[in-house]
């Protein structure tokens, strides 16, 4: 019996029927597939957390049903935070807009504004600094940094493997990288760019075009740097370090 297609496809989209947790049935499409496990990815977390929206829903909503269903676990200060953060940040920008419409762009909006509006609050020069308005370590800096990174957007390929792996699946190797080789030791570009030329003396390429693709304006600042590697080739020192250890030959005697 032949498989069953993942998702259907109407020569457009890509589409997928699914059953909300209230009983009705929602189309899902996407140009691509990846686009579309996307989506479904993102609907089976909203209901995971008990979101549960159609496609008019605002900013303002989702956060509202958002923090209904996760403030009951959390501490009255984090309570707090997150009040501030949705009542003074994040509805003031964008929370009349639809869920469907929001873009990185507006996002980053909403965090700009957040940052002039610590600055009005604080006469502190930084932008993040302690309570007293010093600077922060460079540990703790570090750890904000940690968390944006954490926070970023995943690409299509991280979000794949992020859905396979939370569903239990097995996740398809990437096409493994042949002539790689892992080094264990620190290396400079001046070290990489120092072997490639000794390479290229080895050879036996022509001095000139060395010179040239390296860069050098004079031909004798590449026989200057590399002299060593042309007077000492090792298939021509090789020959004379077997004689110079080879036992002397007895003259040959004439015949009579």
């Amino acid at each position: 019996m032949p498989r069953r297609a993942e998702f259907y496809f109407d020569g457009t989209y890509y589409r997928k029927r699914i059953k909300l947790p209230d009983g009705r049935w929602k189309d899902v499409r996407a140009r691509t597939k990846e686009e579309l496990r996307s989506k479904l990815y993102d609907m089976e977390t909203a209901q995971r957390m008990g979101l549960v929206l159609d496609g008019e829903a605002t900013v303002a909503e989702l956060a509202v049903e958002w923090y209904t269903n996760r403030s009951a676990g959390l501490s009255a200060a984090r309570q707090g935070d997150y009040r501030i953060a949705i009542n003074h940040h994040i509805c003031p920008v964008i929370g009349a807009m639809r869920v469907r419409d929001v873009k990185p762009e507006h996002c980053q909006r909403v965090m700009a504004q957040a940052l002039r509006d610590e600055k009005k609050r604080t006469n502190s020069e930084f932008v993040l600094h302690t309570s007293d308005g010093s600077h922060l370590t460079y540990q703790s800096a570090r750890n904000i940094v940690s968390v944006i990174n954490r926070r970023c957007p995943m690409t299509e390929g991280q979000r794949r493997e992020r859905i396979e792996q939370e569903r239990g699946r097995p996740i398809a190797s990437r096409k493994p990288q042949k002539n790689i080789t892992k080094l264990t030791f620190r290396v400079t570009p001046h070290q990489l760019r120092h072997t490639y030329a000794t390479r290229l003396v080895e050879s036996g390429m022509n001095i000139k075009q060395i010179q040239y693709l390296l860069g050098h304006d004079d031909v004798h600042l590449t026989l200057s740097i590399y002299s060593h590697v042309t007077q000492n080739r090792p298939e021509e020192l090789i020959g004379a370090v077997s004689a110079a250890f080879s036992a002397p030959q007895e003259p040959a005697l004439e015949s009579v």
